[in-house]
Order: structure tokens, then sequence, then C-alpha cells
């Protein structure tokens, strides 16, 4: 049996991420004006996930990042098995102090998986499942309760 891949997710304080990341990330919207987008907003702060040697910083990516990483998936953009699995990695904003841009290109989609190896694409899809899937999926269940409730 194969052992797992050592992975630790820590928040990092907004003062600790690198100039480089911040740039990159969208400026801050106004308040949210539901629990779930307040759900969300605290899942998507930039966050170090550790994965072995490796510091990967995970922060919001731009609305340009999703446009982007579908064109450059080229025709596996029609596989949504595929895009479900790449698609945590538009999220990454530094891989050990280095800024990662957003891949153009099925050759770089290539390259930063085999960068990141088996031990940093569990930290990362660990991290997106926490992160992001699963307040998501609370929130849409919320949603459905309360309007189940006034029904």
């Amino acid at each position: 049996m194969a052992a797992r891949p050592r992975v630790t997710v820590h928040k990092t304080p907004a003062a600790a991420v690198s100039a480089e990341a911040e740039a990159q990330s969208p400026a801050p919207a106004a308040a949210p004006a539901t629990p779930s987008e307040e759900l969300i907003r605290a899942a998507i702060q930039p966050t170090v996930v550790k994965a072995g040697r490796h510091k990967i910083l995970m922060r919001k990516p731009s609305v340009l990042a999703q446009f982007t990483l579908t064109d450059a998936m080229g025709e596996s953009s029609g596989n949504e098995a595929l895009m479900r699995m790449v698609r945590p990695l538009i999220y990454i904003g530094e891989i050990d102090g280095e800024a990662i841009p957003t891949p153009q290109n099925r050759l770089q989609v290539d390259a930063l998986i085999t960068r990141l190896g088996d031990e940093g694409i569990t930290a990362v899809m660990t991290w997106y499942l926490e992160a992001i899937v699963a307040p998501t999926l609370a929130a849409i269940e919320s949603a459905k309760h309360k309007a189940s409730v006034k029904n």
C-alpha cells in the first residue's frame, strides 16, 4: 500500500501574501449580500498549502483565468471530467514564492501538473474541495432549505 502524501493547509494573513500574488488577485468587492456569499468569500482568502517540500499559495482566480484555462485545454475542454481535474490549477498563485501565471495552452497545463507532482496535486485538490466545493455545496443546501421553509 502506497503512503498517502502529507498535506497541510494553513491560512495566511493577507499581509503575508507576496506582492505578485496580490497583484493577480481581483480587487475586493462590496460587502456580501447573502450568507452564501459570505461563506464563499471566506473560503477563497489567500491560503498557503504545504505539499512535501513545496509551499503553494492558493488564491481566487480572475474570471479571465477561467476562460483562459478553457481555451488552453482546446478540444479537451469539452471533457467535463478532465476540466474538473484541471480547474483547481487556476487557483494557484505561487509555488515556493514564484508567481504562477494561468496556463495558456495544454503544454503549460501539463508542465504545471508535472511540477506539482503527486503531493502537490493532492494538496491543491484537497484545498479546492475543502475551500471551494464544500462551502459552495453548503450554500446551495442552505438556500434549498430556506426555500422549502418559505413554501
